[in-house]
């Protein structure tokens, strides 16, 4: 059980890394942009950690397919709230 907290650890990481592609992309209205962009950086740092020993590339293969749904639930859950507008 106490092997998925690293990965629960990761997703204050995630929702700064949305809010920043939405500030970088501000009146991009494309989301899969930014989505992708939010993606490039968590290859890098998923890289980076792997580097270091933190994940290995078996939790990679486990991660990585499912992160753009969790953008998208992410990006969903705060546009609810009005922290993002749409179209922003």
């Amino acid at each position: 059980m106490f092997k998925y907290l690293k990965y629960l650890s990761l997703l204050p990481i995630l929702i700064s890394m949305i809010g920043h592609m939405e500030e970088i992309f501000r009146g991009v209205k494309e989301g899969e942009v930014k989505k992708q962009s939010v993606m490039a950086a968590l290859n890098n740092l998923f890289s980076m950690l792997t580097s270091a020993g933190v994940f290995k590339n078996d939790d990679l293969e486990k991660i990585l397919p499912n992160m753009p749904k969790l953008i998208d639930l992410i990006v969903d859950f705060l546009n609810s709230f009005g922290v993002f507008k749409r179209g922003s």
